[in-house]
């Protein structure tokens, strides 16, 4: 079973995600998450943080575990520790857009860790993962970044792409900005280390 993580921020239509819901998800909402599962027509399976941002009362069937306001973690990594303790490792993140800089950069950091999000979308983004290779099928001349948020470089390859790479070595913090697709189907091959794959337009994975 994969799981999927509600977060507050902005978030995209049930349209661009309703893709990701065609099999069985254990859904978790981080707080003010749950106002946005809501908003989606979704009924999470737990509720966790320390809901001090939270606006509608949950439903009495729904499990939640509360947290002090005070802690070492924010409500979407706890939210992601709750699932891998429920032997979830594949996830996806939805919301997080446009909301507090410290918290997108917390977000962005779990990639530095094995408790990150394989897909993460907001209201106008969607972020891949990439450990290995990945294809995508996506609307020619869409907006394709590659960032390294992790310790480690990584040796990236693409095909599809106006400017393509060939072993490129991108190390953390530096970044492949503002590429496009040329072809409809795109590949990007990570042969040591793993990145993130952003664009700025919803698409799906083949």
């Amino acid at each position: 079973m994969k799981g999927l993580i509600i977060t507050g921020g902005k978030i995209p239509g049930k349209v661009h995600i309703e893709h990701f819901l065609r099999e069985e998800v254990y859904v978790v909402a981080a707080d003010s998450g749950y106002d946005n599962a809501l908003e989606l027509g979704i009924t999470p399976h737990c509720l966790i943080g320390d809901m001090d941002s939270i606006v509608h009362i949950p439903e009495k069937s729904i499990k939640i575990l509360t947290f002090p306001v005070k802690k070492n973690f924010t409500d979407t990594e706890l939210a992601a520790i709750h699932l891998y303790e429920k032997g979830i490792t594949d996830y996806i993140l939805i919301g997080g857009g446009e909301g507090r800089l410290d918290h997108i950069i917390s977000l962005l950091d779990a990639y530095s860790d094995n408790i990150y999000p394989h897909i993460w979308i907001t209201e106008k983004e969607i972020i891949y993962a990439v450990t290995s290779t990945l294809q995508l099928d996506l609307a020619h001349e869409s907006i394709i970044s590659l960032f390294n948020p992790c310790s480690r470089g990584a040796v990236v390859s693409t095909k599809g792409l106006f400017w393509e790479l060939s072993k490129k070595n991108i190390i953390r913090g530096s970044s492949s900005i503002s590429n496009k697709n040329k072809n409809k189907k795109i590949i990007i091959d990570v042969e040591d280390g793993g990145l993130i794959l952003i664009s700025v337009q919803l698409m799906r994975i083949e």
